[in-house]
């Protein structure tokens, strides 16, 4: 394999009255012996610059004028710096996840019976789920301490409508807790900056029952 070298006389040497050019190669740790690369180089190629290939084992040498005055000067070759190609780093996307949430019910208010009002998952007609909440988390069962949004880019946490009652939770949107049977959802107790603090399944046994932690 060979190096593409040019030659070029500095442009402050352009008004020289020296004229034909040899040029030498002398090879790494001087072997084999000097190369002549080129003979009769005359002035105004030089100062365009003159291009040879050589062997690899050339690293320098001497250009030297035979003309009307002689005189040589060494040469070097200088190594060109290739330009690192940069390389794309990837970014990590989250997989967000939707879940739907009924109506908020809540702890501490009673029917007529006796019972809270979020006793009301368990009996006709249900409550249904269609409000659209955002999160990292995959699993239903893991919602634990964590925070729900109302968007996609979870950007905006979402609002309880209170803290001493519950939201029905499904990965479907139009799932009816009556219907779908105390296994079919789970409740949520949710504070105002959209934090889950409970995560329960509901205990519909009776009246006055309340949600069986998870």
């Amino acid at each position: 394999m060979a190096n593409l070298v040019t030659f070029t006389l500095d442009p402050a040497y352009s008004g020289t009255d020296a004229d034909d050019f040899t040029i030498v190669g002398v090879h790494e740790n001087g072997s084999p012996a000097n190369t002549t690369i080129a003979t009769n180089v005359t002035l105004s190629a030089l100062s365009a610059g003159v291009q040879y290939s050589i062997a690899e084992t050339i690293t320098g040498g001497t250009v030297c004028s035979t003309g009307v005055c002689t005189n040589c000067v060494n040469w070097e070759i200088i190594a060109s710096t290739p330009t690192p190609t940069s390389t794309p780093t990837s970014t990590s996307t989250a997989i967000i996840y939707t879940y739907y949430l009924t109506n908020y019910l809540s702890k501490s208010d009673t029917d007529s019976s006796g019972n809270p009002d979020y006793f009301d998952f368990c009996v006709t007609p249900g409550q249904t789920t269609g409000t659209a909440v955002y999160s990292t988390i995959s699993v239903i069962d893991l919602l634990l301490n964590v925070t729900l949004y109302t968007n996609n880019t979870l950007t905006t946490a979402f609002t309880s409508l209170g803290t001493d009652g519950y939201y029905a939770v499904a990965a479907s949107s139009g799932v009816n807790t009556f219907t779908a049977g105390p296994t079919g959802y789970r409740l949520l107790e949710i504070n105002n900056s959209g934090y889950i603090t409970d995560l329960l399944t509901q205990d519909c046994s009776g009246g006055g029952g309340g949600g069986a932690p998870i």
